[in-house]
This record gives structure tokens, sequence and C-alpha cells, in this order.
């Protein structure tokens, strides 16, 4: 999938569309309608849609996500018919999925003691 980033007050470096795995995720209807729900990427299609949501519960947060950003493309089944075209066209972009990822979780505060990706 392609996602726009709408990530408000961030550092996060990639400000063009982002190529990551999609696997007949959702997408979050009228999210972006909640006064607790932050929209940070959408679907770059010609009605964008939800793709990434931050929640405010209570005194945290979560986020939510329809693609598989966590999903490194070389951990793809490269037999698979289907999911080879999928790694070879994902692999060249993987430091954008890492660098996502590593927005997510400084989003949420979370430290990283090394950097897993």
């Amino acid at each position: 999938a392609i996602l726009k980033l709408k990530t408000p007050h961030n550092s996060f470096s990639i400000e063009h569309p982002l190529t990551t795995y999609f696997n007949g995720g959702c997408h979050f209807v009228k999210a972006d309608s909640y006064p607790n729900v932050t929209v940070l990427a959408t679907y770059a299609a010609a009605l964008p849609k939800a793709a990434i949501v931050e929640i405010n519960v209570g005194k945290g947060r979560v986020i939510l996500s329809g693609v598989h950003c966590e999903f490194a493309p070389e951990l793809f089944d490269m037999s698979d018919p289907f999911l080879a075209p999928i790694q070879k066209k994902l692999a060249p972009k993987d430091h954008e999925r890492q660098a996502l990822m590593a927005h997510l979780f400084d989003r949420l505060s979370i430290k990283l003691l090394s950097k897993p990706f």
C-alpha cells in the first residue's frame, strides 16, 4: 500500500508517499471526527482513508495500523509466487519502513535500547 503521512508536530524525515506491506488490512472510518484520535497516515488513493491512527486512551496512547509496517521484506517466503514480486518492490524501500517504525515507537515514548531493524 502507498501511504501519505499526516503525522503532526514530528521530525519524521520521509515526507513523500511511503510504500509498505498491506494484506487485506483495514481502514478507520471517520477517524478524524473523534476528538481522541489523530490520523497519522492515510492510504494514497483518490479518497484517502485512515491507515494508521493514534488514540488517546485514559492516561495512555495506542497506535493502530491497517498496514503491516512491522513486517520486514526479508521475512517474505520468496518461493511463494504471490509474495516474491511484493518483496522485490518493498525491499529497496525498507529504510522507509524502518524509519516509520522508529517514529511510531517514538510517538509512544518507547525507548529502544538498540536498533532492532
